[in-house]
């Protein structure tokens, strides 16, 4: 007779596994008429559900390493002493958590030490139930009503004395049910194909990837979900620290090591192209746009390991100026054959200084203008001379009566090192 117990006290969890689908169970369903061995801190090895009829069941699945678990022990200790009659808890350590038998009686071991001991039934390394009532937080309370029916799925700060009340009186109980996304991947990025949840859930985002093979490079502005995304496709740094702050392309001073990462100085496409980066930004559509650009300059810094940013330097100009015998000519034409490069219409001087300024960020040897003529009218003009022939250029803007010289000045620039370097 002791050989016989001995052997179906072995095949009992095998068999009380086999005979059950192990689908999942929902609220208001009833529950399967189960047996879940390897039990401790009880009077029997098992627990059999349906000995629980007219009672209220709450399974709490827990660990002793979660906080939140260990936080709610106490109260629902008590309130099973308060409700012995009407209510029966019990505690369920999964398979998953990794705490062992040992783990756990040690854990109740040390409890009943420090005057905390509890009087729950504790089922270890479970996997029946954790199919049944498949979950990722923790804790996972499953309330089942006195006819054995699944009333509720809460987290632990709905175990209350007056939600027990309500359960075993009306059999029913309207309570939060306790959400938990069990595909998410978190080898993945999250929300990427729904990883985690939708898109809509999205208030903001940074992403910095290098070159994309088959991507344009350009700039793209998407509102949508309440969001304003930007995208920088294949741009180089400098360029992406241009988008960032709105700088000119010739107002700027990088000190680093390696300037082949920054200027394109005879590289070939192929390894120009590794200095390339895509970037992406998301954000509420009412931030401003100062928050924006804080953003995306913290990024490119953060994770390009540089420290861009917007100071005062004294730098070499070329600046423009009236010469002091000569009026400004309304118009003139061109001497020699070569096509114009600047033409102005009517139109201030702003507008040359914008057109001799406006120069590629990642070339090298930029010159920069500034106009302290004080002119304040507009002219006509045409050049044929560029900032590649700065003789020239001076040449015929004097036909203008303006001229150029060279000069230091204090002027805003786009300084570029490495992080948290001068």
């Amino acid at each position: 007779m002791k050989l016989l117990i001995g052997i179906l006290a072995i095949l009992l969890p095998v068999l009380s596994r086999g005979q059950y689908t192990l689908k999942p169970v929902h609220i208001g369903d009833r529950l399967p008429a189960v047996i879940c061995s390897n039990t401790i801190n009880d009077n029997t090895s098992s627990i059999e559900f349906s000995a629980y009829k007219g009672k209220v069941i709450v399974l709490d699945f827990w660990a002793t390493w979660c906080s939140s678990c260990v936080i709610h022990l106490p109260l629902m200790d008590s309130l099973q002493h308060l409700f012995k009659d009407k209510l029966q808890c019990i505690l369920v350590s999964t398979a998953t958590t990794g705490d062992t038998k040992e783990k756990v009686q040690s854990f109740l071991q040390k409890r009943a030490q420090a005057g905390h001991p509890l009087s729950l039934p504790v089922i270890i390394s479970d996997t029946l139930l954790t199919r049944m009532f498949p979950h990722r937080l923790l804790p996972h309370y499953v309330w089942i009503n006195t006819n054995g029916t699944v009333a509720a799925i809460t987290d632990g700060d709905a175990f209350t004395a007056a939600n027990i009340n309500t359960l075993y009186n009306e059999k029913r109980i309207a309570l939060t049910v306790k959400q938990d996304v069990l595909d998410y991947n978190e080898k993945q990025p999250l929300l990427q194909d729904g990883n985690g949840g939708s898109a809509d859930k999205l208030i903001s985002a940074g992403m910095l990837t290098h070159y994309i093979n088959g991507l344009p490079t350009g700039t793209r502005i998407n509102n949508d979900n309440g969001n304003r995304k930007v995208t920088f496709l294949n741009m180089p740094i400098l360029a992406l620290y241009q988008a960032a702050l709105g700088f000119d392309g010739n107002r700027v001073l990088v000190i680093t090591t390696d300037s082949l990462r920054y200027f394109k100085i005879g590289q070939r496409n192929a390894i120009w192209n590794k200095n390339f980066f895509c970037y992406e930004n998301t954000l509420p559509a009412e931030i401003p746009k100062s928050t924006a650009t804080s953003a995306m300059l913290c990024d490119l810094n953060n994770r390009l390991g540089l420290y861009g940013r917007i100071e005062m330097r004294t730098v070499p100009c070329y600046v423009l100026q009236k010469l002091r015998t000569t009026a400004v000519a309304s118009q003139r034409e061109t001497t020699g054959s070569e096509a114009p490069l600047i033409f102005l219409h009517n139109e201030p001087l702003s507008i040359l200084m914008q057109q001799l300024n406006s120069q590629l960020v990642t070339a090298v040897n930029k010159p920069i203008f500034l106009d302290e003529s004080g002119f304040t009218g507009n002219l006509n003009l045409t050049l044929s001379a560029g900032i590649n022939d700065i003789p020239a250029l001076k040449k015929q803007l004097q036909s203008y009566g303006f001229d150029l010289i060279t000069a230091a000045r204090e002027i805003n620039m786009f300084v570029l090192s490495e992080l948290n370097k001068p």
